[in-house]
């Protein structure tokens, strides 16, 4: 499958993908926001790039509602970058049908505030339970 030139700059990263997961191409915006080049990303399964549970989900809960339903929208995951640490994303699957080996595309926005408020949250509930058993301590001496 050839995407029109037009999709190597798009503003959403972009991953064609096989009906399994393993991506036949990547866009010029993915390679930019990930660090990844096009020969670290090609031929390699989707999930490698996803941090967290999201390998997991991908295989036991996307690919499979992605085969069911055709399209699934606004999928929270996190993506690793080259560099080191995750980029949070919001991604939509498309699943194409035919003979064509190139079957789902995937495209994502980056929504990084959504992952620095994310990980001000968790910090705040694990401060807030340390607080809790400190006083737990206190309170029962």
């Amino acid at each position: 499958m050839n995407p029109p030139a037009e999709w190597a700059e798009s503003l959403v990263g972009c991953f064609i993908l096989t009906n399994d997961g393993w991506i036949l191409s990547a866009n010029a915006t993915v390679q930019r926001w990930l660090g990844y080049t096009p020969e670290e990303m090609v031929g390699r399964p989707v999930h490698a790039f996803l941090g967290g549970g999201g390998q997991f989900f991908l295989q036991s809960q996307i690919l499979p509602m992605l085969t069911l339903k055709g399209s699934l929208e606004e999928i929270y995951l996190r993506m690793t970058l080259k560099a080191g640490g995750t980029v949070a994303v919001l991604a939509n699957f498309v699943h194409f049908t035919g003979e064509n080996p190139a079957s789902m595309a995937l495209s994502f926005l980056r929504i990084p505030q959504r992952g620095r408020l994310e990980d001000e949250l968790l910090q705040a509930r694990k401060l807030a339970e340390q607080a809790s058993d400190a006083k737990t301590k206190f309170l029962g001496m």
